[in-house]
């Protein structure tokens, strides 16, 4: 058909044209052949990433990890809570408390930086205890929540101590993720992690209902020392390349 179709095109067409037509029906074939070529490997890496999976799913350490960033993003949440008795109890304005919010951040910022100047020299295991420990201090520290400048202060300085914790539980789940699936295992262990977070919301505001803020604050910064119940399960020693290799 193909050689049906250049003769009638050249009868019809110019030699310049000509050309143009050969290269399009070129361009065509080769984009064809690469397509097929990218459905074997699709298939390949399909069946590469199924076996793999299977073998993950009998991983004990990473169902461990997954407990762990449950649980860890599990305490209940004060933040809802939080914001009505800023603005009921404390009468601060929603202007005011948008601008907390952007004091966080810069926080968050700052706690990156440090992360990444400092925090990766620091053994995992040590920084996941350290994580813990600023998670507990830092949600104790909000009964010390009385004015604007304390809230400043408190936005600030844990929204950096908040951000470093994090970033350690997410380099747990990195490092503890297989190879070979490591985009798909470390994916299904930040989910466990914002599964948690989304039940801490709703289990905070049930909680708040019935014993109110300050009680909040104490059950949230228990449920995160539980935590240390596990880091003694968790394995560290991942053989692995350095993050910078």
């Amino acid at each position: 058909f193909s050689i049906f179709f250049v003769k009638e095109e050249k009868q019809k067409v110019s030699s310049g044209n000509f050309k143009l037509v050969i290269g399009s029906m070129m361009s065509v074939l080769k984009s064809d052949l690469k397509e097929r070529r990218f459905r074997k490997i699709a298939s390949y890496l399909f069946f590469w990433n199924f076996i793999s999976s299977k073998s993950a799913l009998k991983d004990k350490n990473l169902w461990i990890v997954a407990g762990f960033l449950f649980f860890w993003n599990f305490s209940p949440s004060f933040g809802t809570p939080l914001f009505f008795y800023q603005t009921d109890v404390l009468k601060f304005s929603k202007i005011f408390i948008g601008f907390l919010g952007s004091v966080s951040s810069a926080g968050s910022i700052i706690g990156a930086i440090l992360f990444w100047k400092y925090c990766k020299k620091i053994p995992l295991k040590l920084l996941i205890h350290l994580s813990i420990g600023a998670g507990v201090i830092g949600t104790l520290a909000y009964f010390g929540l009385v004015d604007p400048k304390s809230a400043v202060a408190l936005n600030l300085i844990f929204g950096a101590l908040g951000t470093i914790a994090l970033l350690a539980v997410l380099d747990l789940a990195a490092k503890s993720s297989p190879r070979k699936i490591a985009a798909t295992v470390f994916a299904c262990l930040t989910s466990s992690l914002n599964i948690g977070g989304m039940l801490s919301q709703i289990l905070g505001g049930k909680i708040y209902d019935v014993v109110g803020l300050k009680w909040l604050i104490v059950i949230s910064a228990a449920f995160t020392a539980l935590c240390w119940l596990i880091v003694p399960y968790l394995k560290f020693d991942f053989n692995s390349e350095s993050p910078e290799k």
